[in-house]
């Protein structure tokens, strides 16, 4: 028997619509929990720090690769950890050294037992700077987003454009990935800004290979913390036939006649 909706549907952070404790429906992704665990629909965790709400945070690593020519993209999707960076008052370029040394000066100067006038304030501080060791400490520079570097790179897009410029070099990863497709989608789609750095196309020595890469940050969601979103493509060039070229074309023209079926 097929269950029904509830009257009154409790409201969820990522749009899952729960009908009770032990059945939801996403629809983002259109699996239940009768297929197995969505990302989009599970139950609200209980909410913490008095009552905020705590946003979603989703790691990612997928690919595509073309076995006659060798063609590839690589997409990686990791949460930014923006607060904690701003915690130990560090870039995200900071190495596991860097990272270790900060967290040592940090602790030593706001340590509670040295702040003895502002006790309350001091162990809060303190408190923070462990967190966002915990959270950092075995990173080594994967997060490093060069943005101030490439003034010349630089865009800035609402959500749902970073989508298009996603998709732009990495739709194949998503077509092949579905459900890790609509989660990246989703994820960028309800960012209020997104910041992309698009590299220029590398054309190798011998001219057969091309290679790009965009990196975006996606930041102030409503729903899930910032992200760094990675793609890097490969392309090695082959002889194509007429036919082979006239898909290609009908299926880019496909995807940017309905922007908001898809993947991406």
């Amino acid at each position: 028997a097929e269950a029904s909706e509830s009257e009154e549907e409790p409201a969820d952070p990522l749009g899952a619509r729960l009908v009770d404790d032990q059945f939801a429906i996403c629809p983002i992704s259109g699996m239940s929990t009768l297929h197995g665990a969505c990302p989009f629909a599970k139950p609200k965790a209980k909410a913490k720090d008095g009552g905020k709400k705590q946003k979603a945070s989703i790691q990612l690593d997928f690919e595509w690769v073309d076995r006659k020519s060798e063609s590839k993209v690589v997409i990686s999707v990791r949460p930014h950890l923006t607060e904690s960076w701003a915690a130990l008052e560090l870039a995200d370029t900071a190495s596991k050294e860097d990272i270790k040394r900060q967290y040592h000066l940090l602790s030593r100067q706001h340590h509670p037992d040295k702040n003895q006038d502002d006790l309350e304030a001091a162990t809060e501080r303190f408190q923070r700077i462990k967190d966002a060791y915990q959270v950092l400490k075995d990173l080594d520079g994967e997060l490093a987003f060069p943005w101030d570097q490439n003034p010349d790179k630089q865009q800035v897009v609402a959500g749902p454009q970073s989508v298009l410029v996603f998709a732009k070099i990495g739709m194949e990863a998503c077509e092949e990935h579905h459900l890790k497709g609509l989660q990246l989608r989703h994820m960028a789609k309800t960012s209020g800004e997104v910041r992309a750095l698009q590299f220029e196309p590398e054309v190798s020595a011998d001219g057969f290979t091309t290679e790009t890469w965009v990196s975006g940050l996606c930041m102030d969601s409503p729903h899930f913390v910032n992200h760094l979103v990675k793609i890097h493509r490969k392309d090695v060039a082959r002889e194509e036939s007429d036919e082979e070229e006239s898909d290609e074309e009908e299926f880019s023209s496909n995807f940017m006649e309905s922007e908001d079926e898809g993947p991406l």
